[in-house]
């Protein structure tokens, strides 16, 4: 998954710097310089190009295959003996963790290009997955979580005909789509409370004179 979103940082960083998750959006929308509607335009394209995605994944995984193929390879879902309140807390804080370390990652300081973000933010996201994959499977993105989680729902309807809000939506879906969107921002403000990156501090390098 971290190699994933590493080549996704590279492909789109000349097209929309590389804004893949609408958590990261939202904290330049909030922070920096993203103006609202291009910021909700970005956003809905995310959220379009999660849903084209998994039906891509779909038709070669599924439709060629049959409906007996169709099982949930699409979104999150909260491990046995993980509550919706600790699912909710846990998306917050590794979206929060995830918004820090790119924030940092980007912060210019020393200047860096798209094969450092992109390398750097892979295995950002590689470490909070080792941490906290196995409660939540770390969605920390409203897009990658219910555009995937949409298409499931037409396919299960088409194929299984059986309780689609029940099966694919339960109680849980709205989970990885509000918390990333607290924990993202927060996130960022962390980040610029303890290190004032508006200032645009010139970095000294250390040295082992006294």
């Amino acid at each position: 998954w971290g190699l994933g979103v590493a080549f996704g940082v590279m492909v789109s960083f000349e097209t929309s710097g590389a804004h893949l998750n609408p958590a990261v959006t939202l904290n330049d929308m909030i922070f920096g310089d993203m103006r609202p509607m291009r910021g909700l335009m970005y956003m809905a394209s995310q959220l379009v190009g999660a849903m084209l995605g998994a039906l891509l994944v779909t038709i070669n995984y599924v439709v060629f295959k049959g409906g007996d193929a169709l099982t949930n390879f699409y979104c999150t879902a909260p491990f046995p003996g993980v509550s919706n309140a600790n699912a909710f807390f846990q998306e917050v804080l590794c979206t929060a963790i995830l918004l820090a370390g790119i924030s940092a990652i980007g912060s210019e300081t020393p200047p860096v290009n798209k094969f450092h973000i992109a390398g750097f933010v892979g295995a950002l996201v590689f470490v909070i997955g080792n941490c906290f994959g196995a409660q939540t499977g770390y969605a920390m993105s409203p897009a990658r979580d219910l555009g995937p989680r949409l298409v499931w729902a037409a396919f299960y309807s088409a194929y299984k005909g059986g309780d689609v809000a029940a099966e694919v939506f339960g109680s849980y879906w709205w989970i990885p789509v509000v918390a990333p969107m607290i924990g993202g921002p927060l996130g960022g403000l962390l980040y610029r409370l303890h290190n004032h990156p508006q200032r645009r501090a010139e970095i000294t390098p250390a040295t082992n004179s006294g």
